[in-house]
């Protein structure tokens, strides 16, 4: 009965999701894995999100059995693995099955899916299936933008193989500038102690320390950021004043109304909007606070490259002429693109007159920008934005 209510084309997800589970107090054996492979091998054409739930829950399950045709289990496999692809469902049986011949797709994936949970799901995956050197097959072989993009996604991972590539990346002179700058960021959040480190030792890059200083204010470990005093320049505030640890900025509560004053009396105003106020060029802030913590809020102004959103990447184009243009693109067809620059004004460009075009993983939003205030403008301006 269960094999049949299976089979059913009008059962959603929830239901199917059931009808597995109780499928599982079955008696194991031929009889259940015979009902188990038809329902994994069965080919409706392009797969829905029931189907490849219902297959891939199928598959998990025929992995470890021992009287399934082994022949006809590795060919359905295939090709639900060809129509999943870009699902949960491919991450969760590759990564069960260990599959190393579909690793090289989980890391494609931890690239097109960046920021998103699918992406860390795909990387996740690879980490755990201890299948690093496909990640290290793309970093050394793979375009320069698959090296900034599988770097930034490398950032956004937890796990210890991740700072350990990461520091390979801002150790390697070789690679370009802003990736190894990517791969500071990412070390500061999951391992700061490391930067410190190898400041101590002598092996830390000197082009990098300023990055590194501008990471470790974030972070809340009191000890090494003590330790990292000794080895990196701090963001000062203005006047040189030292700035305090996030631990400590974060016990303060600012002027609300002063705040204001801040934001619309400082460079915040010329690209940012709140409530209207402002150019229309960087990300809308009026609704900010609702998104970001405080302790957010301060980590973007004081290092403002650390998270670019996708739409916010800045786009370079060099035209055939010579002449060169930086902003966001607003639109774009197969014939043209529209770009929006700094200042609020908008131009937009054939495509056949673009001679390079590249993505930049740098904040257009300059970094300093603390240096313009004092303490109290620095919390006051927090506290308006939360």
């Amino acid at each position: 009965m269960l094999d049949k209510a299976l089979g059913y084309q009008g059962i959603d997800p929830a239901e199917s999701r059931r009808l597995i589970r109780a499928l599982d107090f079955q008696p194991d054996g031929p009889a259940k894995d015979t009902a188990l492979l038809r329902h994994a091998a069965s080919y409706p054409g392009k797969l829905g999100s029931r189907h490849i739930l219902l297959k891939g829950e199928m598959f998990l399950r025929l992995a470890k059995s021992k009287t399934v045709n082994r022949d006809e289990y590795a060919a359905a496999l295939n090709r639900y693995l060809r129509q999943a692809k870009n699902s949960k469902y491919f991450v969760k049986v590759v990564d069960a099955l260990g599959l190393k011949e579909r690793h090289p797709q989980l890391v494609d994936m931890a690239m097109t899916h960046i920021g998103s949970p699918l992406g860390q799901a795909a990387l996740d995956a690879v980490f755990d299936n201890g299948a690093t050197a496909a990640i290290e097959a793309r970093l050394k072989n793979g375009s320069p933008e698959q090296l900034a993009t599988l770097t930034e996604a490398l950032a956004n991972s937890n796990k210890g193989d991740a700072a350990d590539l990461l520091t390979k990346i801002l150790l390697d002179p070789a690679k370009p500038l802003v990736v190894r700058q990517t791969a500071v960021r990412g070390v500061a959040g999951a391992s700061p102690g490391r930067l410190v480190d190898l400041a101590a030792s002598g092996k830390f890059p000197e082009t990098l320390k300023p990055t590194a200083g501008a990471a470790l204010t974030k972070i809340m470990n009191v000890a090494v950021r003590n330790r990292a005093r000794e080895h990196f320049p701090i963001p000062a505030l203005k006047g040189a004043t030292e700035l305090p640890q996030m631990t400590e900025l974060l016990v303060y509560v600012g002027n609300h109304e002063r705040g204001r004053t801040i934001f619309e009396q400082t460079t915040c105003v010329e690209c940012h909007q709140v409530n209207g106020k402002g150019i229309n060029f960087g990300p809308d802030l009026s609704e900010i606070g609702g998104k970001l913590s405080k302790q957010g809020l301060y980590e973007s102004i004081l290092d403002p490259s650390a998270t670019v959103s996708p739409a916010f990447r800045a786009v370079n184009i060099v035209k055939q002429n010579g002449k060169a243009f930086s902003g966001f693109i607003t639109s774009e067809t197969k014939e043209e693109l529209t770009l929006q620059q700094v200042g609020g004004v908008t131009s937009t460009h054939k495509k056949s007159d673009i001679q390079n075009r590249t993505t930049s993983a740098q904040s257009l939003m300059p970094p300093g920008l603390q240096q313009l205030m004092t303490f109290d403008d620095l919390v006051d301006l927090v506290e308006y934005l939360a």
